[in-house]
């Protein structure tokens, strides 16, 4: 048999019939073109929270925002603003920089605005500015940043929750999360809610306590989600309220066992009745404890600053 050296990539059975592929050597690299390398940014990673209730709106998120050497600092992430007919307050999250000058330049347009239709039409056009002129011509961004943004409206009575998506402006669900904490933080609101829709009914200052405990597990647990909470209060006459926060996320802690005892012994079929009563009883005591000691915050439920005082 005749027989001829084999290549990869040549057919050898006829001499003058070779192939148009050149041959492959197995032992090379393949060639790859080289990686363009991404400007770093800096992330307002974040967890925040939007709360449409019966007489108001409360926007909470954490302060912690990641630069791109790794470090870490404390900025608040909510911008609030009242106008002669309407009033308005900004969370959000993702891209820091583009988060924060979208927000402010949201803050300087919404004055013109006369409705809850007039301003859901400017943050769309804002947001469409910034995404086309602003984002779209930086000839650095190979990937566009994000920027997601819930927003509180009151005007002539009205109340108005708006989660951004790219550059919609929808009215949102009566809850709303953002960030890298926002799938932590729906799980904890199911602690409290079978239906995320039921918070339409609460009242804001509940919905400041469930803002702050959830905010409070999320940052627990959450990678880039972390400092002091911001939250502001938006009642239906443009009011905005900026409630001390800070005792509730010491107090939450010694809520843990009175809950726990309580939760197994409710649960727990075999425990006679009277240990049952014995262990509500001493929940009961200790709430009634820590309630009155509490008390010497009352602070909270007063009004730190109303710009339409």
């Amino acid at each position: 048999m005749n027989t001829e050296s084999i290549t990869l990539g040549t057919t050898t059975a006829n001499k003058g019939n070779q192939s148009a592929h050149p041959p492959i050597d197995i032992h090379q690299r393949p060639q790859y073109p080289a990686k363009r390398e991404l400007p770093l940014r800096e992330k307002a990673m974040t967890i925040a929270a939007g709360f449409l209730c019966q007489d108001g709106i409360v926007i909470c998120a954490d302060q912690q925002v990641t630069h791109p050497d790794g470090s870490k600092t404390m900025e608040k992430k909510v911008w609030d603003e009242t106008y002669a007919n309407l009033s308005v307050v900004i969370t959000g999250a993702d891209d820091w920089m583009y988060l924060k000058a979208t927000a402010e330049r949201l803050i300087g347009v919404l004055s013109a605005c006369n409705s809850i239709t007039e301003a859901r039409h400017m943050i769309t056009d804002t947001l469409r500015s910034v995404f086309e002129n602003d984002i779209g011509k930086d000839p650095n961004i190979t990937s566009p940043p994000g920027v997601k943004m819930i927003i509180g409206l009151a005007t002539n009575g009205e109340l108005a929750l708006i989660k951004t998506a790219n550059l919609a402006a929808p009215l949102g669900n009566p809850v709303e999360f953002t960030g890298a904490g926002e799938a932590l933080a729906r799980n904890w609101l199911d602690s409290f809610y079978h239906n995320p829709s039921e918070i339409r009914v609460c009242k804001a200052s509940e919905a400041v306590i469930l803002g702050t405990y959830i905010l409070a597990r999320v940052k627990k647990s959450a990678y880039g989600c972390g400092g002091p909470t911001n939250i502001y209060w938006l009642d239906s006459k443009g009011e905005i309220t900026v409630p001390e926060v800070e005792y509730l996320e010491e107090i939450f802690p010694d809520l843990k066992v009175p809950f726990r005892r309580l939760l197994l012994a409710q649960a727990n079929v075999f425990l006679p009745d009277n240990d049952f009563e014995a262990e509500f009883d001493w929940a009961k005591t200790c709430l009634q404890t820590y309630r009155e000691d509490h008390k010497k915050y009352r602070k909270f439920f007063t009004r730190r600053y109303s710009k339409r005082s």
